[in-house]
């Protein structure tokens, strides 16, 4: 019986990484991170908006803290492949603190505001990829999907705590000392980093192994073309990066066109933005909690190309759900739309960090490039088009064509899942 409870239990199946006391720290570390930037980053949309009231301005915020990766994709690479990823983490939390500092001296300065984030963007760059390409370092391979799916918990509530304080800091006008918890938060998990990740590049498999003779290493790819070429050449990585370019272009509509359909649908509607943040960081958290069990369903060759598909539709509807009623069912559809962008990530992340250690960073951030490409350039191109069009319109009009791409998607996995039963059902016959 007591058995029984056990496995019933929520968390329970996260065990095995849970008992690793360096990864936990890991785990509490990117956690303080994406508390305080959840917080900032909310608080700064809104904010930028408020003083500007130009959605031209709002996107360009957004664009500059995302278009560095396209410009320096190999420099960033070769920083998380080259150095010790330990340092490199923990230097980039207290940069980022800094970096918040100046923010909250000069929070009615846009400019000032605008280059910082510009510079924040470029200093954050190599963050993602040195903490990923690290936890196999941590865990086994054979427990990676549980480890990143964990993370992806522990991240989604820190975030609804981060959107919880970014929205009281909007709607009481506290945008200055939310960028002061922000600093401190990096302050702290640059601390945590530091204690938690080893300093040699290697994984844990691989330090185990070292003793084994006849493994040659493998051929690194030279430069950005060559870790494309890389990425091309392999068709579980080329699939798992065409989805998650559609489904992070899909949801960039929401992104650059949220805020100004609240402005347009209630007056002073940007100040609820931190409450649809919030909404979306308890998303996060429960698409990151089922991802390890949506990775166990998709992850075989036969089924791993379709991982994106119901997601997909799931977010191209909420979308447009979100653009007939942002104030009413459009809480539930971001809510929705949020949970389907985390549930295949793991798909991605685990067949990225199965590739070789020694250029591991390099085909992360040039993978995050090739599928954040459709994202930016839908950040930059959907507002100029709302001179052309009301925003709400114009928010479920570029849904639609994700919505057709996906429902081909899905109807082709349904056709060929119904095709592959039928053809196990006549090899049975044959058998018996």
């Amino acid at each position: 019986m007591n058995g029984l409870l056990r496995r019933k239990m929520p968390f329970t199946e996260y065990g095995p990484v849970w008992r690793v006391s360096k990864f936990r720290r890991l785990a509490f570390s990117e956690a303080f991170s994406n508390l305080g930037n959840m917080a900032q980053g909310i608080a700064l949309a809104a904010y930028i908006y408020m003083l500007s009231q130009s959605v031209g301005m709002y996107s360009a915020f957004l664009l500059i803290r995302f278009a560095p990766q396209f410009v320096l994709v190999s420099f960033v690479g070769k920083i998380v492949d080259r150095y010790s990823r330990r340092y490199t983490t923990t230097i980039i939390n207290i940069l980022l603190g800094l970096i918040s500092i100046v923010m909250a001296f000069f929070s009615g300065n846009i400019a000032v505001i605008m280059v910082m984030a510009l510079l924040a963007g470029v200093v954050e760059l190599p963050y993602l990829p040195a903490l990923s390409s690290s936890v196999p370092s941590l865990v086994r391979k054979n427990h990676l999907s549980l480890a990143n799916g964990l993370l992806g918990v522990f991240s989604g509530l820190a975030r609804i705590i981060g959107a919880g304080i970014a929205a009281f800091g909007l709607l009481t006008d506290a945008v200055v000392w939310v960028m002061i918890f922000n600093a401190l938060t990096f302050f702290i998990s640059a601390f945590v980093s530091w204690i938690s990740l080893p300093t040699k590049n290697q994984d844990l498999d691989q330090e185990e192994n070292t003793g084994e003779s006849g493994k040659s290493e493998p051929k690194i790819p030279v430069g950005f073309w060559g870790i494309f070429r890389y990425l091309r050449g392999n068709r579980t990585l080329k699939l798992l990066v065409l989805g998650s370019t559609l489904i992070w272009g899909c949801l960039s509509l929401s992104d650059v066109l949220l805020v100004p359909v609240l402005s347009a649908e209630v007056s002073g509607g940007e100040k609820y933005y931190g409450i649809y943040r919030l909404i979306a960081a308890i998303g996060m958290a429960l698409g990151s909690y089922f991802s390890d069990k949506w990775h166990k369903w998709f992850a075989t060759e036969r089924l791993l190309s379709y991982g994106y598909a119901a997601p997909l539709l799931v977010v191209a509807v909420g979308t447009i759900g979100l653009a007939f009623w942002p104030m009413t069912f459009g809480l539930v559809f971001y809510l929705l739309l949020w949970v389907a962008l985390m549930l295949p990530a793991n798909l991605l992340a685990v067949e990225l960090q199965h590739t070789p250690n020694a250029f591991r960073g390099r085909v992360m951030v040039v993978a995050d490039a090739v599928d954040g490409f459709l994202f930016i350039v839908l950040m930059v191109v959907v507002p100029q088009w709302v001179r052309f069009a009301n925003v709400q319109n114009l928010l479920w009009l570029t849904a639609l064509p994700f919505a057709f791409i996906s429902l081909v998607w899905t109807f082709d996995w349904v056709r060929n899942g119904r095709s592959s039963r039928h053809r196990e059902s006549i090899g049975r016959g044959e058998v018996s």
